[in-house]
């Protein structure tokens, strides 16, 4: 409050003195050259450009790490469907083809044995994700399997069991002929 009370007396006997006061024109520095200026716009937009190209970059990054990532789990899906089907295929397959029973007992098993087969080619043949070339000797393979179920079907001298089990032997090989394409494809190391 003193500070304030000081600064109006000094104001009011500095404006009753009346003083001459001298004004000085102070000569202007020359503005500096364009080059200057183009350099200093430089300096300070390389740091923001470069910013921008770093998050640029690690947006691409990312957008193709999840773009793989997201093709590797829908191909992973794919197997899965697929080796689920064959291996309930194989099942129904194994309860055929067991030695024990009747014929008649075993008809449910067959019957599903066969839904379940044409399921697989079915899954075999809409396959999106997984590569054709892949496909290609797995298709081989399963129409080796079809082609030894048709041989084994007509032949009169082996009977319901002994197509079965041949069907049910290249069936096995087809299986563990799938697993292998799978675990390549997808790039699993490990076994089971």
């Amino acid at each position: 409050m003193i500070f304030h009370s000081a600064s109006i007396i000094a104001v009011l006997v500095g404006a009753s003195s009346r003083t001459p006061t001298q004004i000085l024109c102070v000569l202007q520095t020359p503005p500096d050259p364009w080059w200057e200026w183009l350099l200093q716009f430089c300096l300070s937009a390389v740091p923001v450009a470069g910013g921008v190209w770093v998050a640029w970059m690690a947006f691409r990054w990312t957008k193709k790490k999840e773009h793989e990532q997201w093709i590797r789990d829908h191909k992973r899906a794919e197997w899965r469907e697929l080796l689920d089907a064959a291996g309930d295929c194989q099942t129904d397959l194994w309860i055929a083809s067991s030695p024990k029973g009747e014929d008649d007992d075993k008809q449910p098993a067959i019957t599903n044995a066969k839904l379940k087969l044409q399921r697989i080619y079915l899954l075999l043949d809409d396959r999106v994700f997984i590569d054709q070339l892949t496909l290609g000797p797995i298709m081989s393979s399963w129409n080796k399997t079809i082609g030894h179920t048709k041989e084994a079907a007509s032949s009169s001298g082996q009977g319901l069991l002994g197509s079965l089990t041949l069907t049910q032997l290249s069936y096995s090989v087809f299986i563990e002929q799938l697993r292998k394409a799978a675990k390549k494809d997808l790039g699993s190391k490990k076994s089971g």
